[in-house]
């Protein structure tokens, strides 16, 4: 999918989110935590196969060894219907506002680092 916003397969409309983005284990890999909520959102395609050159740099930057989770403010695109207490998968159409969770080989020192907003 090159594009998220308009994709005939978007099956509704884009919304915005603060979240953590990160790896986890399962289908899809890469999954958003919306802060204060008990829902995950699933991101398809993987971030550095998604085309969108933001979504790609904030894939790249957090397959880094050190580089753990990333906070953002991320306007989503549904692929899916939400279905209360199931993962609901979602495109990325933007990311503003990134932190990135920086941590130290032995994982116990960690920081947060304000990352740059990456604009098309």
């Amino acid at each position: 999918m090159k594009q998220c916003r308009g994709n005939p397969v978007v099956a509704g409309p884009c919304f915005a989110v603060h979240g953590r983005i990160g790896r986890y284990f399962g289908n899809p890999e890469w999954r958003i935590w919306p802060v204060g909520t008990q829902r995950l959102l699933g991101v398809v395609p993987d971030p550095v196969e998604s085309g969108n050159p933001e979504v790609v740099a904030l894939g790249r930057k957090l397959q880094e060894d050190r580089v753990y989770v990333a906070f953002a403010d991320f306007q989503v695109c549904p692929l899916e219907k939400e279905v209360l207490g199931s993962l609901q998968d979602v495109c990325i159409e933007r990311i503003q506002k990134i932190s990135i969770k920086v941590c130290e080989p032995d994982a116990k020192n960690c920081h947060i680092e304000r990352w740059h907003d990456v604009v098309r």
